[in-house]
């Protein structure tokens, strides 16, 4: 589980990201372990994606009534680990492999910002 000095570092490297800011990569710890670490923040995520799945768009749905549970948690996890999986491929071919682990912090980090603005 990542430190709360990791954490912070983190969300404030993920919202300079958000704000297009290209230095607010170097907030991120780029190694294998904290990269592993990083997907903790599934945790906060998941709650954040119910939610959201919850309030109806009004285009005739009931919000919760979309999905299933089971059938959201898969929906998270492929769309959670799908970009993971094509940007490793494309990180290999440009030959840059040792990127990959700063990559995977770098997205995982910047999921809490993402969801909490989808959910406002």
């Amino acid at each position: 589980m990542p430190g709360i000095g990791e954490i912070l570092r983190s969300l404030y490297g993920a919202w300079r990201l958000l704000v297009l800011d290209r230095h607010g990569i170097l907030a991120f710890d780029g190694t294998r372990s904290a990269a592993l670490r990083s997907f903790w923040v599934g945790l906060v995520v998941l709650p954040l994606v119910i939610a959201l799945d919850a309030i109806p768009t009004g285009q005739g749905d009931e919000g919760g009534a979309r999905l299933d549970i089971w059938l959201l948690l898969a929906d998270c996890i492929l769309r959670w680990l799908l970009p993971l999986i094509v940007f490793y491929g494309l990180i290999r071919w440009y030959g840059r492999g040792e990127r990959y682990w700063l990559l995977v912090a770098a997205l995982n980090w910047s999921q809490i910002p993402q969801s909490l603005l989808l959910l406002l």
